[in-house]
């Protein structure tokens, strides 16, 4: 494998990479730590945030069952959620999505500076739980 294979996920994903980073002779450095050619593509794939088909790949291999079957877990609890939202909808561990609300107010057009109406809306906001920030950021 060569620095040019990589080349496309470094282009593509170069604001993922940290700034004070540079190449030299096919290695990667990044706050003076080097990192050969055949790493750089785990240090880009570990910056991009997991897509619907990781979470079955991991669930299946986790649970010991059929992607399909994941794929159906997964997307009944995403049809469940948006169900019961307006009730409040709580994931033990992870947050609770609930119902906002905006009221009327006033805006200006960018463009053409006259005074608009912005209407009341409603709106779904997802509060994470403690347990979940606790485990992503522990105290120090």
């Amino acid at each position: 494998m060569c620095i040019e294979e990589f080349m496309p996920y470094i282009k593509k994903n170069i604001c993922l990479l940290p700034k004070r980073c540079f190449y030299l002779h096919r290695n990667l450095f990044i706050f003076n730590q080097q990192y050969n050619h055949s790493q750089i593509k785990g240090i880009i794939m570990a910056t991009k945030s997991m897509t619907k088909g990781n979470i079955v790949d991991h669930l299946s291999k986790k649970l010991g069952t059929t992607k399909k079957l994941s794929t159906q877990f997964l997307e009944e609890l995403v049809a469940l959620a948006h169900k019961e939202a307006k009730k409040d909808f709580t994931i033990p561990g992870l947050g609770k999505l609930t119902v906002g609300s905006r009221k009327k107010r006033m805006g200006r057009n960018p463009a053409t500076g006259a005074s608009i109406v912005i209407p009341a809306k409603k709106f779904v906001k997802f509060k994470v739980a403690k347990a979940c920030n606790d485990a992503v950021y522990p105290a120090k």
